[in-house]
């Protein structure tokens, strides 16, 4: 068997190609599903007869309402007449992520204000102001006739929250799916820990190689 003799390029390429990998292969996935939600203000008061509670996880479980189901039978719904207001969804996605596009699906005739958690100034940021549309009950946004469609950002975001509440509307609100297409961002520690890796390992073969 012939003998590979890599350099200390080599094994550096190599070795952040399979850094790497995972995130590319996480490139056109929703980094939103199934993540733990947090809902702050009081929900599921307020509704019409025949509305009932749901799982707050439902908003990440990757699957939406049927086109124009009512507002408060199967979304996470809220009443801004109920419990002074100001009621808001978070989702925390337990990483950092660079973040790209979005779909949603809310009540038809309100806007929502789809904001991510700034990094940098610790602090909500607006990413997707999702308009009013056409038709009636749940819609998805950006195209209520196709739930695949997305919303694509001017320039990715890196966060590792997500928060939606609403900014206009009657004052019935629901929202019955989020979702966020992305990448892993690796975090500093990570990056410094194969860092050191390389260098005792390329320290280790220079010793062999004496």
């Amino acid at each position: 068997m012939k003998k590979i003799n890599l350099s200390p390029l080599g094994i550096f390429t190599i070795i952040f190609a399979l850094l790497i990998t995972p995130s590319l292969a996480m490139s056109d996935s929703n980094i939103a599903l199934n993540q733990p939600v947090t809902l702050n203000g009081e929900f599921f008061t307020g509704g019409w007869p025949g509305g009932y509670p749901v799982d707050k996880g439902t908003v990440v479980d990757g699957i939406f309402l049927p086109r124009s189901t009512e507002w408060d039978m199967g979304a996470v719904w809220w009443n801004t007449a109920y419990g002074g207001g100001g009621q808001n969804i978070v989702i925390d996605l337990q990483g950092n992520f660079s973040i790209e596009s979005f779909i949603v699906q809310a009540d038809d005739n309100d806007s929502y204000n789809l904001s991510d958690w700034d990094l940098n100034t610790n602090a909500w940021v607006l990413a997707y102001l999702l308009p009013v549309v056409g038709g009636w009950g749940m819609q998805t946004r950006p195209n209520p006739l196709d739930d695949s469609e997305r919303y694509i950002l001017g320039a990715p975001i890196t966060t590792n929250a997500l928060r939606i509440e609403a900014n206009s509307g009657d004052g019935w609100y629901s929202v019955s799916e989020i979702q966020a297409y992305g990448t892993a961002v690796p975090e500093p520690t990570t990056i410094l820990l194969v860092c050191s890796g390389l260098l005792g390992l390329l320290g280790f073969r220079r010793r062999l190689n004496r």
